[in-house]
Order: structure tokens, then C-alpha cells, then sequence
């Protein structure tokens, strides 16, 4: 029997096609945040990035599941020693650095913001600022805790939280706009 037979045998063709789409949408979110990682402010110690928002973007658009693969992916890569992170860092330095929390926040933001909107937030845009505004304190968190071990408590606000308000604003204001359009293209 061949592998093929085998796998159309135990895998139904909709759930072939499916995980196909999937990879190819984790493998294209993976360069969307690699891209958006390059497009910076760079201030210390923490750059200012479209990162963030391409993270949420894939929460909110692809669902919790599949934003969180997307950035899983992302960060694997950047741990294989792909420069996919700002200023085309890589490796463990950049994980377990100062800014390192801000990557693994990644995580959270997507998940949280994806899975607010799949529980009905989608409907409103006070409830879809909501949504992204969880993912972006749950991206931030992390981030501030794990660069406060390198610069300390206030510091860590000062440089890893404050500069960050007006653009991440912006980014909120961004998705309540954009998300309402999104998700009727999704359900069509």
C-alpha cells in the first residue's frame, strides 16, 4: 500500500486540505512577523516594532490555534539561529535577553485577543478594542517582568512600557477599525 493510500485511508481529504492550508498560512505568518520584526524604532533597550501587531493580527484573523502555531513557528526559527527577530537578532541570547519577554508574549497576545473574538468580542468595536487591548497587556507583561530582572522595576517601565503607549494606541484604534471588515470576509 502506498503512503499516499495509506494517509487518504486514515486522514479524510477535507482534513488533508486543511492542515495543507495550515502550514502554508503557519509558514506565511512566520515571514509576515519576520518582516514586521525589521520594520523598527530602534530605542533602547527595547526597539519599537510592527511585531506586535502582526502578532495580534494573526490571533485575531486566524483564531487563537492557529496564531499561536504561526508564532511558535516564528520563534523556533529564530531559536535555530534564523535572523527573524528585530535588527535580525537570533538565537537563545535574544530569547533569554532583556528583550526576550517580549517575544514570549507573542504567544499570549495572540491567543487571548484570537480567542475573545471567537467568543463573541468580534461583534462591537468597544469589544474588539477590548480584545486587543488583553492581547497587548498580555504581551507586555512578560515583557516587563523579564527586562526588569535586567534593568530593574521602574526602569523597565520607564524604557520597556511608557515609550510604547501612543503607537500602541494607534495599533488598538487600527484593529477596532479593520477587524468588523475581517470577520465578515470570514464568515462569507
Amino acid at each position: 500500500m502506498h503512503t499516499t493510500q495509506l494517509e487518504s485511508r486514515w486522514i479524510p481529504k477535507i482534513h488533508q486540505t486543511t492542515m495543507l492550508q495550515n502550514i502554508i498560512v503557519v509558514i506565511l505568518g512566520s515571514i509576515l512577523l519576520a518582516v514586521s520584526a525589521q520594520i523598527t524604532i530602534p530605542l533602547q533597550p527595547v526597539p519599537v516594532t510592527l511585531q506586535s501587531f502582526a502578532a495580534l493580527f494573526m490571533g485575531m484573523a486566524f483564531g487563537p490555534k492557529l496564531g499561536a502555531q504561526i508564532i511558535l513557528a516564528y520563534l523556533v526559527e529564530g531559536a535555530c539561529g534564523i535572523p527573524v527577530f528585530a535588527n535580525f537578532g537570533y538565537g537563545l541570547p535574544a530569547l533569554l535577553g532583556p528583550t526576550g519577554g517580549y517575544l514570549f508574549g507573542l504567544i499570549p497576545a495572540a491567543v487571548l485577543a484570537g480567542y475573545l473574538l471567537q467568543c463573541g468580542f468580534a461583534k462591537y468595536r468597544i469589544t474588539i478594542f477590548l480584545a486587543a487591548l488583553a492581547g497587548t497587556v498580555a504581551l507586555f507583561i512578560p515583557g516587563y517582568l523579564v527586562l526588569s530582572k535586567f534593568v530593574g522595576f521602574h526602569n523597565a517601565y520607564l524604557f520597556g512600557v511608557a515609550p510604547f503607549y501612543g503607537v500602541e494606541i494607534c495599533k488598538l484604534i487600527f484593529f477596532t477599525l479593520i477587524t468588523p471588515f475581517l470577520w465578515r470576509q470570514k464568515q462569507k
